[in-house]
């Protein structure tokens, strides 16, 4: 959890280097690809995405917090088999 935690803090910190909105966004968006490597982590990793201020400038919708929820509830890692499956079938992660 402490390297999912230092990973917002950099991003925040890049994200403050930038004044372009579209950067902003693309830096913020890496906190969405950061959370589904640490899907398991669980519902901890469900909470820090949630609560993110990353998660309202990355701009993500419904679908990427439902799929993320599931990730987080499924403690999926993003290397196996049962991951590559729900990426086959659409999941927007």
């Amino acid at each position: 959890m402490a390297d999912l935690e230092g990973i917002e803090s950099w991003l925040a910190r890049l994200i403050d280097l930038h004044e372009n909105p579209q950067a902003r966004r693309i830096i913020a968006s890496q906190w969405i690809r950061a959370c589904i490597r640490a899907a398991p982590l669980g519902m901890r990793m469900l909470r820090a995405y949630r609560t993110s201020p990353l998660r309202k400038l990355a701009e993500a919708g419904t679908g990427t917090m439902i799929d993320i929820a599931t990730l987080a509830a499924m403690k999926l890692d993003y290397a196996s088999p049962a991951f590559a499956v729900l990426r086959r079938l659409g999941i927007s992660a």
